[in-house]
């Protein structure tokens, strides 16, 4: 017999003759006495309790689509219209790594020399009622989906901008996930 075998026995062993003198009672307490060192080593690890936290991530830009200064997308997202700026939709795919649905989070964007704050990333809702969290402002519990955010960007900062990276809005910097797309003539 193998080295585990001769183990599994030892234990079985052991816990018949440990079960005669005190019953149920033992096997919860060795079940405990195992219990006990893994909690303490999974919620000491940083990275785990990070990953635990951690409810969704941004996947990748799907789409950019120009719209309308006046289209009615812009004002469900409480973008103030500027007279220089130009709008566009954009397709993120964020995948939603929790057991209970997510509301859409709030995103930021910069160009390519991450200096200049282009745009300002808030969702829209295509239902016309705009009463609250609809259904189309969730993403449902362990589902990737891609969300229409309008971004308005200055006519002036087009010229220079190749690439856009997302951002989330988070208080510790090294913890937040960027993505980044090349828009090459998408942005006209």
């Amino acid at each position: 017999m193998s080295l585990l075998g001769d183990l599994l026995l030892l234990f079985l062993k052991f816990m018949k003759s440990f079960y005669k003198k005190l019953g149920y009672n033992a096997i919860l307490l060795v079940i405990l006495l195992i219990e006990l060192p893994l909690l303490y080593l999974y919620y000491s690890d940083e990275s785990i309790m990070y990953r635990v936290e951690k409810r969704y991530e941004i996947q990748r830009i799907c789409s950019i689509k120009p719209i309308a200064w006046n289209d009615e997308r812009i004002k469900q997202s409480n973008i103030h219209a500027r007279k220089g700026d130009k709008y566009y939709v954009v397709m993120v795919e964020i995948q939603n790594k929790y057991c209970d649905p997510l509301h859409y989070i709030s995103l930021y964007a910069k160009n390519q020399d991450d200096r200049d704050f282009i745009c300002d990333f808030l969702t829209y809702s295509d239902d016309s009622k705009n009463s609250g969290y609809e259904s189309d402002s969730i993403i449902p519990a362990g589902v990737t989906k891609a969300v229409p955010y309008v971004i308005s960007i200055d006519v002036g900062d087009l010229k220079n901008t190749k690439s856009i990276t997302l951002y989330e809005w988070t208080s510790d910097k090294d913890k937040a996930k960027e993505v980044t797309m090349e828009v090459g003539n998408q942005l006209q």
